[in-house]
Formats: C-alpha cells, sequence, structure tokens
C-alpha cells in the first residue's frame, strides 16, 4: 500500500485557503500565525479562521471514511511498535515511505503522523504517551541501586519502554548517567533541591511546532502560535516548544475560541484549538479539545473506541461513603510472587487511563505502584504492597487512589471461622464492610445497594439486575443464599 498516495488523494481538490491551513499550520514543522499567513494569502484572519475550521472538518471526515482505513490501520501498527516513548528517528525509520514528501502538502509523512497519533505527544524531540517529566520522574523512581543497563531496561520494559529506545532514553532524563554500563544517578548538576530539572536535551530540531512570530505578531486575540509574548519568558514547567500548554489559547485561537480557565484539556503538538467536538462514535475521548485531538480521536484506528463501562457498572468497584471508589482485589499466590493484577476497564477509565496508558501512584512507604493498560489494564505487580500490609493469598485487599496516592486497607480470610459467618454478612464483607454484629438479609441487601453506586436504596429484584450488569457473581451467590431465593 502506497501510504504517501493514500494521504495525498486525501488533500486533492482543497480550496486553495484550506490547502494553506494544512501546510503552513496543520502540518508544519514551524506553522506560522494567523497574521502572518492571512497577510501571505491577502485574506482577512476571520476568513482565514474559517478556512481553518473547515479544514479540520474535512480531515475528520476523511479519517473517519473507508479511504483512510489504510492510514488508520498503519498508525495503529505504528502506535503499538514505538511503546510508551520513542525518537523521532524510530519514527521516521518505522517505514520507507515516512521520509517520503506528500506532494500535496510539500511535507515528509512522518510530520503527517505525528499531528495524528492520538495517543501521544512531541515533547521535546520525543513521541510520548502522557507527560515528559512524569515519566522521566517514574524512570528515576523504578531503577534500582546502580542497575546494569540490561537490568534497567528489563525494569523500564514493565512500562513500555522499548529495549532499543532505553539507551537514548536514561541518557536523556537528567539525574541519570551511563557510567561503565550502569546507571547511575550522581544528582549534581541535574535537578535542584526543589526537584526541578536542569537544562534539557535540546527539542528535535526537525519538528520544532509553534514558534513565537516576529515582534509584533503576537495580539491580545491570540494569534502568536507560540502561546508566549515576544520577549518574555515561559513560566517553570510549562510546555516545550512544539506542544501547548494545557489551559492555554495556541495559535490562532479567536476571541471566544479559547478553554475556559483551569480546562485540562489534551495539548497537541500543533498546538491548534478543536472547533467542535469529537463525533459520536469516539465517546469517551472528553470535552472539546484541541483540533488536531479532536482529528486523531475521530480515527477508527487510534481513538478510544467503544465507550468504557462507567464505574458503577464494573465489578468489584464500591463507594465509600466519603465518596470515594475502592477496587477489591482478591489476593492470589500468583499476586504475591510479584504477578499483574488486572483492574477492571471502568475503575481504569475513572482514574484517566486509556489503553496504551501508564499511570504511576506512590502506596503505603512510599512504595512506586504502576498500572500498564496493555491489552487489559493491570497493576505491573503489588508485591511490595500485599507484603507490607501483610496478605495472604485469600485476603480481600482494597484500593482506592486520589491524586498519585494509593491507600489501601485488607480484610483477612476468614480462615477456619467462615463456618460461622452468614451469606449476608459474606456478601457485605466482599464490598468492604465487615459488621459487628450479624446482619440480616434486608441490611445486606441496603448497604450493598449504596455501595454499588445506586443513588437510593434498591430493592432485591433491582440489586441483583444491577449486580449482574456488573459481573459480582460472587456477592449474587450470597444473597442467594441469604434469601433462599435463586438469583
Amino acid at each position: 500500500m502506497d501510504l504517501v498516495e493514500v494521504v495525498d488523494v486525501a488533500f486533492r481538490g482543497w480550496d486553495p485557503l484550506e490547502l494553506a491551513i494544512a501546510t503552513d499550520r496543520l502540518f508544519a514543522a514551524e506553522p506560522v500565525s494567523v497574521r502572518t499567513l492571512a497577510n501571505r494569502m491577502e485574506a482577512d484572519r476571520d476568513g482565514l479562521r474559517r478556512a481553518q475550521r473547515a479544514a479540520e472538518e474535512r480531515m475528520l471526515d476523511w479519517l473517519s471514511s473507508p479511504a483512510a482505513a489504510p492510514f488508520n490501520a498503519h498508525l495503529r501498527a505504528l502506535s503499538d511498535r514505538l511503546g510508551v516513548v520513542a525518537t523521532l528517528d524510530q519514527l521516521i525509520a518505522a517505514h520507507p515511505q515516512h521520509a517520503d514528501e506528500v506532494p500535496q502538502l510539500q511535507t515528509p509523512l512522518w510530520r503527517v503522523i505525528v499531528a495524528l497519533l492520538s495517543d501521544r505527544r512531541l515533547q521535546e524531540g520525543w513521541l510520548i504517551r502522557g507527560d515528559l517529566r512524569q515519566l522521566r520522574d517514574l524512570t528515576r523512581r523504578l531503577l534500582p541501586d546502580r542497575p546494569t543497563v540490561a537490568e534497567a531496561a528489563e525494569m523500564l520494559r514493565r512500562i513500555g519502554i522499548r529495549e532499543e529506545t532505553v539507551p537514548a532514553w536514561l541518557a536523556a532524563t537528567p539525574g541519570l548517567r551511563v557510567s561503565k554500563g550502569r546507571v547511575e544517578a550522581p544528582g549534581a548538576g541535574h535537578a535542584d533541591e526543589h526537584g526541578r530539572e536542569g537544562p534539557q536535551h535540546a527539542a528535535d530540531p526537525r519538528f520544532t511546532g509553534p514558534a513565537e512570530g516576529p515582534p509584533g505578531d503576537a495580539t491580545p486575540g491570540g494569534d502568536a502560535p507560540g502561546g508566549t509574548a515576544p520577549g518574555s519568558a515561559a513560566p517553570a514547567g510549562t510546555a516545550p516548544a512544539g506542544t501547548a500548554p494545557v489551559g492555554t489559547a495556541p495559535a490562532g485561537t479567536a476571541p471566544g475560541d479559547a478553554a475556559p480557565s483551569g480546562d485540562q484539556r489534551p495539548a497537541t503538538s500543533t498546538g491548534l484549538p478543536m472547533r467542535r467536538p469529537p463525533k459520536p462514535y469516539a465517546t469517551g475521548v472528553g470535552p472539546p479539545a484541541p483540533p488536531m485531538s479532536a482529528i486523531r480521536a475521530a480515527s477508527v484506528a487510534i481513538g478510544d473506541g467503544p465507550p468504557r463501562p462507567p464505574i458503577g457498572d464494573s465489578p468489584r468497584c464500591f463507594r465509600g461513603t466519603d465518596g470515594r471508589w475502592w477496587h477489591r482485589i482478591d489476593v492470589t499466590t500468583a499476586h504475591l510472587q510479584g504477578g499483574p493484577v488486572p483492574v477492571p476497564e471502568g475503575y481504569a477509565g475513572h482514574l484517566g487511563l486509556r489503553p496504551g496508558g501508564v499511570l504511576s501512584v506512590t502506596g503505603p512507604g512510599n512504595d512506586v505502584l504502576v498500572i500498564v493498560w496493555r491489552d487489559v489494564p493491570a497493576f505491573d505487580s503489588l508485591r511490595p504492597l500485599l507484603r507490607r500490609l501483610p496478605a495472604a493469598a485469600g485476603d480481600h485487599v482494597f484500593v482506592s487512589i486520589s491524586g498519585c496516592e494509593l491507600e489501601a486497607r485488607k480484610l483477612a480470610s476468614l480462615g477456619p471461622q467462615g463456618g460461622t459467618i452468614g451469606p449476608a454478612e459474606r456478601a457485605l464483607r466482599l464490598i468492604g464492610y465487615a459488621p459487628n454484629s450479624p446482619a440480616g438479609p434486608e441490611e445486606a441487601v441496603r448497604i450493598i445497594s449504596q455501595r454499588v453506586g445506586a443513588n437510593h436504596d434498591l430493592g432485591l429484584d433491582e440489586l441483583i439486575k444491577r449486580l449482574r450488569v456488573r459481573g459480582d457473581q460472587d456477592i449474587l451467590s450470597q444473597l442467594e443464599a441469604a434469601t433462599a431465593r435463586r438469583v
């Protein structure tokens, strides 16, 4: 399949103004400002913004059409191959045509791919799922004392970093260096006492993204692509060149187009604002995002896919009296030996994860625990937590995550005393409620209905239906025994 031809055909017949938007803003190495492009094209800025909206609509329509199926399939395979982080050299080398120019756009195919990959952003020359600083911080915390490069590669593989990427990633991670085949963390000159990173490796010059225009190009209306007034320094922690800081108005934002203050919308390598939400089949991507995020989310190959079940409809997930959601883990020998611990998709989605994503949290004792969504979302290992509790096979461990902190509570296996516990009390233990006195079926139904997220007390029949939807067969079995009816 000729990928360049597939993409080039999509832009043939475009209006000259729309094509200029695509070549000079959507897919350019250094996108120009609305003012600069308007002067060049002898068009008014309002007309240019309308043309940009039209261009984005056309891209959305194309990505959701059968004509884009080969390109979408390529994006999906490419995303799997690159892992959590990759260099531009790896992207370009991943296919013989990536360096070829798309005639209509006068830009290499790899730049189009960077803009349309739905699961990653270009940050300081790296294609990354998630946040660059967080991934660097997780890398530093995951590596034990002076591991060999091979040992470091095995540790980083668990969070989705490919072995071939490890040497370059270690070299570019402040606070780490490779010496005599071992990874060291000398600290000096890499991070200050507040944990801020020192000077970074320069961003890859082949894709700098939105750059600040010359003096006089920035206006209060938001026409400067860089998002920072010329001559002023970006605040600490803002996104590097090539990405738009979350919550800011990127290039070409017209008054009224900017996201409200505090809006946590994903940023893109083009830094362009979206003009409409994704199409209905791309549900689950959240509120309106920048335009190329919307375009990329519309790709059926790379988007979020079918809607994920809400956490209230997910098995082994229960809402506490304080409103926090807890997930029950039934401890096995494999878990104690460090094996992965799957979690329901609804729970992972509640935490903000998407397929291919990684979330690191801090557990009791400052243990770093990682959830990775590969085929299914799962904790990479909970062995440090289970040892700390301590937990044994057959115990129930309930975990709740708020921000980057994980809290855990354990209900020990009933053991020999299990014969004295009634089925209603067993059902309650499965939701993390251990009554001090014997509980009856009515009390169990009332408490369970609250813990599965119902806004009112459910009757037995309603609760049975909800538990079936959720897949809580173990609780259903105990209710059957407690109510003397087949559920």
